[in-house]
């Protein structure tokens, strides 16, 4: 665990750290809102999340990665940071070998390793959901112009044919943000196909009922769909 040398009690896994710190060394200091967090720091933010309200939802409060030791900030010795200027800064994080996640978290930053450093690994990434996987909703994805791999990476393709998808099918008229107005379309559908077993609420609020028929959906569809 390696300290975040102008942010105060901010830590990272030692090469992510490093990273950082010779990203400010080289262009200055950037704005850290938060880096590598402990089990507990991540399972506080989904109790606000599921809380709800505004103050805990975006911009305030992005959808955190569960179950909380999944996210990666914590995982892997926490190797995720969030940015306040994540436009801005976007080419010096990716530089020094962060990725920003898309939309659904956008100011979530994801360290893969330097370019000049090749792997044949592909970076892990949790998605947004709150569900074990999403390679099934990738596949529903497809229905609405997703043309990437099926993957288990919910990136910027990934978000936006699902959300294309929602559009065509379930009402909805947002952006490819996974927000309250989302969750009622994905509310919707999981109500309407009694295949899901979905007896909530359409509130938008992504309870344990809600998330329990989406990974039902998300089985079912990654074994159905082609």
């Amino acid at each position: 665990m390696g300290a975040l040398k102008n942010h105060p009690g901010m830590w990272l896994r030692d090469d992510a750290a490093d990273a950082i710190n010779a990203l400010e060394d080289k262009y200055g200091k950037i704005i850290i809102n938060s880096a590598g967090r402990t089990v507990a720091e991540q399972q506080s933010l989904i109790n606000r999340w599921n809380k709800g309200g505004a103050a805990n939802r975006p911009p305030n409060l992005y959808m955190p990665a569960m179950p909380a030791a999944s996210s990666n900030h914590v995982t892997n010795g926490g190797v995720a940071i969030d940015v306040y200027n994540f436009t801005s800064d976007r080419a010096k994080l990716n530089e020094f070998g962060f990725e920003w996640y898309g939309t659904s978290d956008p100011v979530h930053y994801t360290f893969v390793g330097r370019k000049s450093k090749p792997s044949n690994a592909k970076p892990k990434q949790w998605n947004p959901f709150g569900i074990a996987y999403c390679a099934g909703l990738q596949k529903i994805a497809r229905f609405g112009g997703y043309r990437g791999e099926i993957d288990q990476i919910w990136g910027r393709g990934s978000a936006a044919g699902f959300a294309q998808w929602l559009r065509n099918n379930w009402g909805y008229r947002g952006n490819d943000v996974l927000g309250p107005v989302m969750w009622k379309a994905i509310q919707l559908w999981l109500k309407t196909n009694k295949r899901w077993n979905y007896t909530g609420k359409i509130d938008g609020i992504p309870g344990p009922l809600t998330r329990a028929a989406l990974q039902k959906a998300e089985t079912a569809n990654y074994r159905e769909l082609p």
